[in-house]
């Protein structure tokens, strides 16, 4: 048995699932545009299902964003967005070799279409990379169908507070180049409660943050 025992994934040590049938996140946003001087703070909400998402069903899992509060109508017309929505359907994947989830991509946060994903792939381990390509859709004007090459980088473990309680948490930079140039995301993973912290850097310098402030499983 303790031979056996030697050739257990590493990934599967201290691991557990985050994006659990019904578990609700809600994080405290901040959108930045350098070019008209816009700063907008809001708050939004994400809940993970059971469901298999309609697009990929056998693949990835539906979570739902939320977007309960309105933006007034001379802001919404210096933003650039695929649309305005009270709540959108997106996809998950959540297994042993890696998490990933589609960002908020509706209101004032569709840049995170051209950015990288929150992704991780397992195991964790400070000093390690990886790399994933994306594709953009159609109908989206100058950003339609494009390939993402987007790189991340594992650089910290820490253990941090976070909604008063300690967690064990990762530190990962990636980048996302494009025909349109390099964005990049900073975020803060938690493998018990999920993506922390979001830092959003466009490549026209346009920023989006995401923090959570309530988790609830």
């Amino acid at each position: 048995m303790f031979i056996l025992g030697l050739f257990i994934p590493c990934y599967i040590i201290g691991q557990s699932s985050v994006f659990l049938e019904n578990t609700h996140f809600k994080y405290a946003t901040i959108y930045e545009d350098s070019v008209n001087n816009l700063y907008i703070k809001d708050t939004i909400l994400l809940t993970s299902t059971n469901i298999p998402w309609y697009v990929s069903p056998n693949k990835q899992k539906t979570i739902i964003w939320e977007y309960p509060y309105k933006l007034d109508s001379n802001i919404k017309s210096e933003i650039y967005s695929f649309g305005w929505l009270t709540y959108d359907t997106s996809g998950f994947i959540e297994n042993a070799k890696e998490i990933f989830i589609h960002p908020p991509r509706n209101n004032q946060y569709s840049y995170t279409e051209i950015a990288p994903f929150p992704q991780i792939a397992y195991p964790l381990e400070i000093g390690k990379t990886y790399r994933k390509f994306l594709f953009t859709g159609g109908n989206l004007g100058e950003w339609s169908n494009m390939k993402l090459v987007n790189e991340y980088k594992i650089v910290k473990q820490d253990k941090i507070k976070v909604l008063e309680k300690s967690y064990d948490v990762w530190f990962i930079k990636a980048s996302s180049k494009s025909k349109l140039g390099k964005s990049h995301l900073n975020f803060i993973f938690s493998p018990q409660i999920g993506f922390i912290e979001m830092h959003y850097v466009f490549y026209d310098r346009k920023k989006i943050t995401l923090q959570l402030i309530d988790y609830q499983n």
